[in-house]
């Protein structure tokens, strides 16, 4: 019978493993103009998505509490999304040092195919498991997630 330590280092083994896959190599592939990186996708997907909450301007300050990434890295992000003409960023007539991002029909296409590719990439991995493995599956990651959460929360307040 494995041991609960020995339990633990697969899971981290295979949660490094999950941490390795390369997201770009599933979201590249067509037609240049419609390749994203990962951190491009999750950008153009965050904005995508608060736009879809009702949002009616989103700013670079929303994307950078939004995301888990540096401000500079979400900077430099929205520099090659900007040069591909995939946003646009607009100054806020009432606050000038605010910058609205868009994303424009160019950048919609480009994240519609996007999703498309990371459906298909999903839907072939779990195409094996049954209705109750992703059941438990579920139930677990979301388990791991809320506690890793409130680890995290935990230790920034704490700094």
């Amino acid at each position: 019978m494995i041991s609960r330590d020995e339990k633990f280092a697969k899971l981290t083994e295979l949660l490094q493993t999950l941490h390795r896959i390369r997201f770009s190599d599933v979201l590249e592939g067509g037609r240049e103009e419609e390749n994203m990186c990962l951190p491009e996708f999750a950008i153009v997907l965050c904005i995508d998505m608060m736009k879809d909450e009702g949002r009616e301007h989103v700013l670079v300050s929303d994307l950078v509490k939004a995301l888990p990434s540096s401000p500079q890295a979400i900077s430099k992000y929205l520099k090659q999304l900007e040069k591909r003409e995939l946003i646009r960023r607009l100054s806020v007539r009432s606050d000038r040092r605010s910058t609205e991002i868009e994303i424009t029909g160019k950048g919609k296409e480009a994240l519609d195919v996007s999703r498309e590719r990371m459906d298909k990439f999903f839907s072939d991995i779990f195409s094996g498991v049954s209705d109750e493995e992703f059941d438990s599956m579920f139930s677990f990651m979301n388990n791991i997630c809320d506690a890793m959460v409130k680890r995290s929360n935990a230790v920034r307040v704490s700094c």
